[in-house]
């Protein structure tokens, strides 16, 4: 008896020897020129996100807890989400400040209307940055927003 081995080519080991695709830096030229051109779409469905916040938060400051909380808490993740794929990751911070704010006011049973409209100014003022507006000042406001949650949750 004879033993035959037949070697057949194994269709892997013969692609992964050849180069096909995009280099590192042609798939990241590729990507950035794809998210500038959602770019619009992207901003919009941010101030959509943003509208319901504004919308639902004097509400929540008057007491009306269950609604307004989640409809803001939804709005405030998708702002979060969507803030670094428009260029807006300090926005999408303050959006986590008041994810947390909610969750802690949530908690305690209690809404604090000052905090929430800190929030809101916030919000705003990320979202449409004065000429003066710099990374430093962003950072600043997070921190105060931070501290701000610290407060409410004693």
């Amino acid at each position: 008896m004879k033993l035959v081995r037949k070697n057949r080519a194994n269709r892997l080991a013969a692609m992964i020897g050849y180069r096909r695709g995009l280099s590192l830096d042609e798939a990241t030229k590729a990507a950035e020129a794809n998210l500038a051109l959602i770019e619009g779409d992207c901003l919009a469905s941010l101030d959509q996100a943003l509208a319901v916040i504004y919308q639902h938060v004097p509400q929540l400051c008057q007491g009306q807890a269950q609604p307004h909380a989640e409809a803001i808490y939804q709005a405030a993740n998708q702002v979060l989400s969507l803030g670094a794929h428009c260029q807006r990751a300090t926005l999408g911070k303050a959006a986590y400040c008041l994810c947390d704010l909610i969750d802690r006011s949530r908690a305690t049973g209690r809404w604090n209307a000052p905090a929430l409209e800190a929030h809101l100014k916030a919000l705003k003022r990320l979202r449409h940055p004065e000429a003066d507006t710099g990374p430093e000042i962003e950072e600043a406001v997070i921190d105060g927003l931070l501290k701000v949650n610290k407060k409410v949750s004693r």
